[in-house]
């Protein structure tokens, strides 16, 4: 959830029970990726990603130099199947 005056004015009403499943990125020099909700009434809320891969590696956590989530995401789970 972000505003940006170019591509998303309006911040929205939230995001919720999303799944990700066998999404993987073999490129490189990337930048981490963040899972931002924008305030308390308008957060992330049960996002789940599973068997991500980010270079070759299963990712298992929300690790700081990878994906970073700020106080507004809640219930972000990485899992391996």
């Amino acid at each position: 959830m972000v505003k940006n005056k170019d591509y998303n004015p309006e911040p929205g009403a939230g995001i919720e029970k999303v799944s990700f499943r066998k999404v993987s990125f073999n490129g490189g020099g990337g930048q981490p990726s963040r899972i931002y909700g924008y305030d308390e009434d308008r957060g992330v809320n049960g996002v789940e990603f599973i068997n991500l891969q980010l270079g070759g590696e299963q990712i298992e956590d929300a690790r700081t130099d990878l994906i970073l989530l700020n106080a507004y995401a809640h219930n972000v789970v990485f899992k391996h199947e």
